[in-house]
């Protein structure tokens, strides 16, 4: 009886510990953190707030957002574990065409500023965010469109 008693308390422990590594997975499937563009470089201007997006993931922002043309952003860390940051955005509404795009390394709750948009000033459609590093660069990767969502950005 004891046995089974303590083989019991085991499976429900084992279960309770499977339950939280799995809340931690999901954890890394959205992003914590959050992507603030503005319309003037050095973050300057109107701003517009994205939130709860997923790594890796194309997003379109709305006309509303592109009509008063981005030109810098503000990246905002809140996930303790990931420290390893992609942010591209492209002129392409589908995370195409032209891009610009930042590798870089943060810590939780610190910003990483990016003061202007080397060749897409004004001219912003789409973005990704990714969890882990790659070049810092710009180019064009075509007209090949990925599948994007729209964004949870807001202005205020």
């Amino acid at each position: 009886m004891f046995k089974s008693c303590i083989l019991v308390g085991l499976a429900f422990a084992i279960g309770a510990v499977s339950a939280v590594g799995n809340e931690t997975a999901n954890a890394f499937n959205n992003a914590e953190v959050a992507l603030n563009f503005y319309t003037a470089w050095y973050n300057e201007g109107d701003p517009t707030y994205c939130l709860d997006f997923k790594f890796d993931q194309c997003y379109t922002l709305t006309n509303r957002i592109i009509a008063g043309g981005l030109s810098s952003a503000r990246f905002n860390n809140y996930d303790f574990w990931v420290r390893r940051f992609t942010i591209t955005v492209y002129s392409g509404s589908n995370c195409n065409y032209a891009y610009d795009r930042w590798s870089f390394t943060t810590t939780q709750h610190t910003s990483y500023i990016i003061n202007q948009f080397p060749t897409l000033n004004d001219n912003v459609r789409s973005f990704k965010v990714a969890n882990f590093h790659t070049s810092t660069d710009s180019g064009n990767i075509g007209a090949e469109p990925e599948e994007a969502a729209m964004t949870t950005c807001f202005q205020k």
